[in-house]
């Protein structure tokens, strides 16, 4: 395995009295919290070719946190083979003096997050203390050996944070302060000696929310982040002040009493370790918030005014952000085919989904008229959009062409899965209200995804007839693209598969928020649609709100939605989704236990695809794979590793069991409209369905794929 080094440069110093004393930087931005240093006789110009370099350290991992100098040790930590390590190095010359094993290493949260940990050691006389990017806060002598630890997530009820832990703890005195983000307690004070809790502050309360309006973030608004405590002195009092998810608030240090707070001062992502100065705090969040609020490169539909709406006393307000990655479609069969190039014609064997662009392409790469060219089509071993690409079938031809001699070409699984056309990753941020009456008066959306300019990556697009657009009279659906090197293509049910999952669980948030059943609330919200036949009907396909109606009473009855009482940890969850010309509505009934292992009970599904289904058996089987495949994708995930597709094979790009399949009951509603495809519109709303089980079982929303990240699994 390939390491980052760590280089140390030698700073030139004046031969003054200054330049003989020790000057250590023992914590996260120096002695102060600060940055800045207590040194002097430094350079007073960069040479030209700088400095020299006094020496180089390798194999101490990958990471991201920074250095602590005491007592003329570097301290400072890396990730070796998925373990997170803290090293203690000889500052003259970079020699290793000791590691120790902090915990697991390895990535965590959000897409293509790098590994390793992300904070910086604290050195405090003979201790000092790491926390790592999962939660572990681990006291060493500053000869490493470890005295004490603690987990943040499982003894003091943290969430981590969408890029993992990246504080710096605080020693101040006798106490040690770090930001678990718990729900019941955003600061926390621990006895430095020990690791014993000495207090939990209070959760500051976004001051929209104190004014009649309700908000949550991921989780909630004042979770952990990416930024570090300080200590202050103000009017004779000690303060702690810290940067969370969407607050900037003053902490009472004696007990952790919550004295003043400033929002927004940021959105999603607050990095910037506060500084004070003259009585002065100064923080920065310029992510969505704070230092200036970015805005969405392009507006895809407005409706009313969603602003106005926001600012009214007789609303509450919901925000949340949703996350998901990139995913291989990784199917059974892995790619293939058989290609024979003999005087001039070309003969193929292919399992393309698209044989006639599979010819066109291949005549352009051979230089060959297509006339002469010969595709027969077998059966394959699924595709869900992967055959659709004909990359195999080039790669073949090629190559018969090459040797003179017919080719049976065979992808390895590795191939197959770290060559894809990926379904695109992103992050939708949400936000809308609800008024007096629990109905839906305004929803906003910022689609943050994957292309250039005003072109999305190829089936990485949204557009603004998502639902609920055209049921509510103030909507606003922004999208901004990031450039992306990786290739993407259509999966199953392409967009549809993540999108009804984000929107379906916020309309679930929107549902509890209102204090309405969530199959109610979504009824109600289908009943504001647009007048009957202002809906279209294919193309331009827009949803018809009185077919989606009659799915969704039609799997309330079958699945008994409402009727029953469940124990603790049990529940069931809803959601439907048009897409792809087919209706269709799905009720979960879910346990989870107490390690959030989610065992699925049942699924019910009802769905509406015209006037007939054509094969009734073939229909049945397709939306119970839909189901199967939907659960699937709730736990993958592809990541970069080193510029490369980490994953490789279904261990680690995983998919559901038999023995975790649930049992699927089915039932066709047959409307007055000509017969649609079923091989997509099945699949998406399993998705929601399992997720807002989960949060009415457990009080857990997954915002989140896959929702490992957030500890769940399938029993």
């Amino acid at each position: 395995m390939k390491h980052f080094a760590f280089i140390l440069l030698l700073v030139l110093l004046s031969t003054s009295a200054f330049a003989q004393e020790s000057f250590d930087w023992p914590q996260w931005q120096g002695p102060d919290r600060n940055a800045i240093s207590k040194e002097r006789g430094l350079l007073q110009a960069w040479p030209e070719k700088g400095p020299p370099l006094a020496w180089k350290a390798n194999g101490i991992g990958k990471g991201m946190g920074g250095i602590a100098v005491s007592k003329g040790r570097i301290y400072t930590t890396g990730d070796i083979d998925g373990t997170a390590w803290l090293f203690a190095l000889k500052e003259t010359n970079g020699e290793l003096v000791w590691k120790a094993k902090i915990g697991p290493g390895g990535e965590v949260g959000a897409i293509f997050t790098p590994a390793g940990p992300r904070g910086t050691p604290t050195v405090d006389g003979d201790r000092l203390y790491i926390l790592s990017q999962h939660g572990e806060l681990v006291c060493y002598t500053t000869e490493g050996k470890e005295v004490w630890r603690t987990d943040l997530v499982k003894d003091h009820g943290g969430l981590v944070p969408l890029w993992g832990y990246s504080e710096s703890v605080l020693v101040d005195g006798q106490k040690l302060i770090c930001t678990p983000g718990a729900k019941d307690g955003t600061l926390m004070a621990l006895d430095k000696m020990t690791g014993k809790k000495i207090w939990k502050s209070p959760v500051p309360v976004p001051a929209k929310e104190i004014h009649g309006r309700f908000s949550s973030g991921r989780g909630y608004d004042s979770g952990a982040r990416y930024a570090s405590a300080i200590a202050i002195d103000f009017e004779g009092q000690r303060q702690y002040v810290q940067l969370t998810a969407k607050t900037l608030a003053g902490f009472s240090a004696s007990d952790g009493k919550l004295l003043w707070q400033y929002d927004p001062v940021a959105a999603h992502i607050s990095c910037s370790t506060p500084i004070y100065q003259d009585g002065l705090v100064f923080a920065s969040s310029a992510y969505e918030g704070g230092g200036g609020e970015q805005p969405a490169a392009r507006t895809l539909r407005k409706d009313g005014d969603v602003e106005a709406v926001f600012k009214r006393s007789d609303v509450k307000v919901v925000e949340s952000s949703y996350i998901f990655p990139f995913i291989a479609h990784a199917p059974l069969e892995p790619q293939n085919c058989t290609a024979h190039y003999k005087d001039g014609k070309l003969e193929i064997r292919s399992t393309s989904q698209t044989p006639q662009i599979g010819k066109t392409i291949v005549s352009r790469l051979m230089g060959m008229p297509e006339k002469d060219i010969t595709i027969h089509l077998v059966r394959a071993g699924g595709g869900f959009g992967r055959r659709l690409y004909n990359d195999y079938m080039c790669e073949a031809a090629w190559i018969s062409k090459t040797v003179g001699a017919p080719v049976k070409l065979l992808w390895t699984r590795e191939d197959d899965m770290q060559h894809d056309y990926y379904r695109s990753g992103g992050f939708q941020y949400l936000k809308a209200a609800v008024d007096n009456n629990g109905k839906l008066v305004a929803w906003q959306n910022h689609f943050i995804g994957y292309g250039e300019g005003e072109t999305f990556t190829h089936s990485g697009q949204i557009d603004g007839a998502e639902f609920p657009s055209r049921f509510t009279p103030n909507f606003l659906m922004q999208s901004s693209v990031m450039p992306l090197g990786i290739k993407t293509g259509a999966l199953r049910a392409p967009r549809s598969n993540v999108y009804a999952w984000v929107f379906q669980s916020f309309l679930d948030e929107l549902a509890h928020a209102a204090g309405k059943d969530p199959m109610q609330f979504r009824l109600e919200l289908l009943g504001n649609g647009p007048p009957k036949g202002t809906q279209g009907v294919p193309p331009p396909g827009l949803m018809d709100a009185q077919r989606m109606i009659d799915v969704v009473k039609l799997v309330a009855e079958k699945s008994g939605w409402g009727k029953q009482k469940f124990p603790k940890g049990r529940a069931m969850g809803i959601g439907f989704y048009y897409s792809h010309r087919g209706y269709f509505a799905e009720v979960a009934d879910v346990t989870v236990s107490v390690n959030k292992k989610i065992k699925v009970n049942k699924v019910w599904v009802a769905g509406d695809i015209g006037s007939h289904i054509i094969n009734p058996g073939a229909s049945e089987n397709l939306t119970q794979g839909a189901i199967v495949d939907g659960m699937s994708e709730m736990l993958q995930e592809i990541s970069l590793k080193d510029g490369r597709v980490a994953q490789s094979n279904y261990h680690e790009h995983l998919l559901v069991k038999m023995s975790q399949t649930p049992p699927i009951e089915v039932h066709f509603l047959k409307s007055n409209n000509p017969p649609t495809g079923l091989g997509e519109p099945a699949l998406p709303p399993i998705l929601p369905a399992i997720a807002n089980a989960v949060f009415t079982a457990t009080g857990e929303r997954i915002r989140t794929m896959p929702m490992t990240k957030q500890g769940f699994s399938f029993a």
